[in-house]
């Protein structure tokens, strides 16, 4: 995130990116897993006051204009509860993405399923 992370344009990797290939402008940054649990900086940044945090480490007017800054990035101070609180938060956050992707899949497998029954329906071949 260098670029609209003042607008919210912060996320965590995951097992499926290895092996794509990012923009520059759009920098990773490594979590120590010993200190914090990179869901939950994610869930912080988006959060409205770790979106302010964003906003005013990203000077600039608007746009490609305002880049986040990577040393005072570095600068900003995230109020962590224990590692193993977080480590949990990590885990409900995983599931609650995984659940919206699943329910995703369901919604585009209904999509085509009603309108299959009820042409069945009104065929009368039900």
């Amino acid at each position: 995130m260098i670029v609209f992370a003042w607008e919210g344009a912060v996320a965590v990797a995951q097992t499926e990116d290895d092996g794509r290939v990012g923009s520059h402008r759009f920098l990773t940054h490594e979590v120590n897993p010993n200190l914090a649990a990179a869901e939950y900086l994610c869930f912080h940044f988006l959060t409205p006051q770790g979106l302010e945090q964003i906003r005013a480490a990203s000077p600039g007017s608007a746009g490609r204009n305002r880049t986040l800054g990577i040393e005072k990035l570095r600068q900003i101070r995230v109020p962590v509860p224990p590692i193993e609180d977080q480590r949990r938060f990590a885990r409900l956050w995983r599931l609650k993405h995984e659940l919206h992707r699943l329910q995703q899949e369901v919604v585009v497998e209904l999509a085509t399923f009603t309108p299959a029954l009820l042409a069945k329906a009104f065929r009368g071949e039900l």
